[in-house]
């Protein structure tokens, strides 16, 4: 009799504590999750997340090891629900975003993919260059402004040169300066900056022409923008 009461209890308080964490509402797993996130607790993310959203959440993980991520302020703001989904709205250093919820199991869960993931200044410029040393123009798009992406259609002359013989990129010192950041580099041993900007809550090369994101240019894609703009005139 005394065995079956202590199997009870156990029984009871297991069903307690799958009650709270299913009664938690989408804004306070939103809230453990995003500080779980920025405070670089994966394990305890992961626990919060969706099963869709554990591998990005490991990206992330991995990413952190070589290039740590700088704490930021988060701001919960207020919830939408709709059957099974909801949503969270916060701020991320000021930035408005909004993140995700699913039910699973009965519990709120966040979802996070790669496209949730800002690695920041220095990582995206990294990614931009190399795709450009590589003559990746397509590729480096997806790390430019909108602005940029105009410049890097005026390029593709350059591309099957740069795919058979890639520029040598090192990465030097990155400096912030609120929205905007400056990114030190070198290409085939030229010393070079490259300027950052937040573009809808994202960081993004600032690779336009005329701008002093200019300096990055290698000479071969300069001469094709000069004679661009001679047979425009």
């Amino acid at each position: 009799m005394k065995r079956a009461l202590q199997i009870s209890a156990v029984v009871l308080a297991a069903a307690i504590l799958l009650w709270a964490c299913g009664s938690a509402s989408p804004k306070q797993v939103a809230e453990k999750f995003l500080n779980a996130m920025n405070s670089g607790d994966y394990e305890a993310a992961k626990k919060l997340a969706s099963k869709d959203s554990q591998m990005a959440i490991g990206l992330a993980e991995a990413n952190s090891k070589d290039k740590p991520a700088e704490a930021k302020k988060i701001e919960i703001g207020d919830e939408t629900l709709s059957d099974n989904s909801a949503t969270v709205k916060y701020k991320e250093d000021g930035e408005r975003r909004t993140l995700k919820l699913v039910k699973e199991d009965g519990a709120w869960k966040a979802t996070w993919s790669k496209d949730d993931m800002d690695p920041g200044p220095a990582m995206t410029a990294e990614q931009f260059l190399t795709a450009m040393a590589k003559g990746d123009t397509e590729g480096a798009k997806k790390f430019a402004t909108r602005d940029a992406q105009a410049s890097l259609d005026m390029m593709a002359a350059t591309t099957e040169a740069k795919k058979a013989n890639p520029d040598k990129i090192e990465m030097g010192e990155t400096k912030v300066d609120g929205d905007k950041a400056t990114v030190a580099y070198k290409e085939n041993g030229t010393d070079k900056t490259l300027e950052m900007v937040k573009e809808d809550g994202r960081w993004k090369a600032a690779w336009t022409k005329g701008g002093s994101g200019l300096d990055g240019l290698s000479d071969d894609m300069e001469e094709v923008m000069e004679e661009s703009d001679s047979e425009g005139e």
